[in-house]
C-alpha cells in the first residue's frame, strides 16, 4: 500500500478518536479501528478486480519465399496453359505444327485471319499488354543512365557506359495484368490438348 491511502485512513482514525468528546474513550478507537479495517478490506477488493489487459497477440510470420524451382514450375506451368488457351481458342499449335508446304497462299492466309481473330481472343480476354518503349519502330530512343538488360536489349556498337542512343527495332511488350481462367479437376500441367477419341 502506497504513503497516500495510509495518510488517508491514518486521517480518519484521528477524525474518529476526536470527533466527540462524549463518546466513550473505548468506543471511539473500536469505531476508528473498524473504519481503518473497512477501508483496508475494500482497497484489497478493489485490487483484486482489476482484470489485467490482454496479451497482445503476436503477428503471424511471413509466407516463405518460393524457391528457384518453385518459381521455375510456376513459369513454365503457366507458359504450358498459355498454349492450351490459344489451341483451345484459334487451335495455334495444330496451325503451327501443320506442313504448310502443300497449301497455297490464298488458303494459308485465309487460316491465318481466323486464327489471328481466335487467339486474340485469349490475349483481350485473359492478358493485358502494353509496349515498354513509347517510340515507333525506326525512331530514336535515348537512356541517359543504364537500362534493364531484361526490359531493352542493346545491339550494334554499344559503348561500355551510358548514355545510350539509338534506333528503336522493336519497342516490346510486357504484360501488365493477367486473369486466366481458374483449372479445375485433376491437372496434368504437361498437356496442352488431350488426344479425343470417339466411341461409336
Amino acid at each position: 500500500m502506497t504513503a497516500k491511502p495510509i495518510n488517508l485512513l491514518g486521517s480518519w482514525v484521528i477524525y474518529f478518536l476526536l470527533r466527540n468528546n462524549e463518546v466513550h474513550t473505548m468506543q471511539r478507537i473500536i469505531s476508528a479501528f473498524r473504519v481503518f479495517f473497512l477501508a483496508l478490506k475494500g482497497k484489497e477488493l478493489i485490487e483484486k478486480s482489476k482484470i489485467p489487459p490482454p496479451e497482445p497477440k503476436p503477428a503471424p510470420p511471413p509466407p516463405p519465399e518460393p524457391t528457384a524451382n518453385q518459381t521455375a514450375d510456376a513459369f513454365n506451368n503457366g507458359a504450358v496453359y498459355t498454349l492450351l488457351l490459344l489451341q483451345r481458342a484459334g487451335r495455334l499449335v495444330d496451325f503451327l505444327q501443320e506442313n504448310i508446304d502443300a497449301f497455297s497462299d490464298d488458303q494459308v492466309g485465309a487460316a491465318v485471319r481466323q486464327i489471328h481473330k481466335d487467339c486474340g481472343k485469349v490475349f483481350t480476354e485473359n492478358l493485358q499488354l502494353k509496349p515498354i518503349l513509347t517510340q515507333g519502330e525506326g525512331e530514336t530512343a535515348s537512356f541517359e543512365s543504364g537500362v534493364d538488360p531484361s526490359e531493352i536489349q542493346l545491339t550494334g556498337v554499344v559503348p561500355d557506359a551510358p548514355p545510350y542512343t539509338g534506333a528503336v527495332r522493336h519497342k516490346g511488350w510486357q504484360v501488365s495484368r493477367i486473369h486466366f481462367p481458374t483449372r479445375s479437376g485433376k491437372v496434368n500441367p504437361k498437356v496442352v490438348q488431350p488426344a479425343e477419341i470417339e466411341i461409336s
